[in-house]
């Protein structure tokens, strides 16, 4: 299992095929993602990662999380958020993450409602899809046991439903 990254959506564009179509494409920002901190079965009981994105003026950090960066030997970061992972995926400290580490293609679908039902306020219903295909890897029962093919499909639902008061 590979771990996550942290990213700020720009925008959407397309690329162009040699054959003359178009493919629209997201435009992602990574800035200096790093891995702030790694957790071990053996310490935390799981295993993860937390990674950091950006960078924040010391100044808005707290003291607590001044000292985590500097064990850490990173600087600060806007951004911090953890990923589960398999020990065999564990990046270590301080290492920095690009997007030639990832690649993910798909299409997205979604909808949703909006009602205002008093001034300043108003509820919504939103639904999303994503779909980025099937992956095939392969499974060994025993070392020198047989193969066997496994399909993942890699799609995600979200539903989403709030209210909101605007001022």
């Amino acid at each position: 299992m590979r771990t996550g990254l942290l990213a700020k959506k720009l925008g959407m564009t397309r690329l162009f095929k040699e054959d003359g179509t178009h493919v629209p494409v997201t435009v992602l920002h990574l800035d200096q993602v790093q891995v702030v901190s790694t957790r071990t079965e053996e310490t935390d009981g799981y295993t993860a990662v937390q990674l950091g994105w950006g960078t924040a003026k010391v100044k808005n950090v707290s003291k607590a999380n001044k000292g985590h960066f500097a064990r850490a030997k990173v600087e600060p970061k806007a951004k911090l958020a953890e990923f589960r992972v398999s020990p065999d995926a564990l990046v270590e400290t301080g290492a920095t993450l690009s997007a030639s580490n990832y690649t993910a293609s798909g299409w997205t679908a979604g909808g949703g409602l909006e009602h205002m039902f008093m001034p300043h306020w108003s509820v919504f219903i939103e639904y999303d899809y994503l779909g980025f295909g099937t992956k095939t890897s392969t499974f060994t029962a025993l070392p020198a046991g047989p193969t066997f093919p496994i399909n993942t499909t890699q799609n995600v639902q979200m539903g989403l439903v709030g209210l909101n008061f605007r001022f």
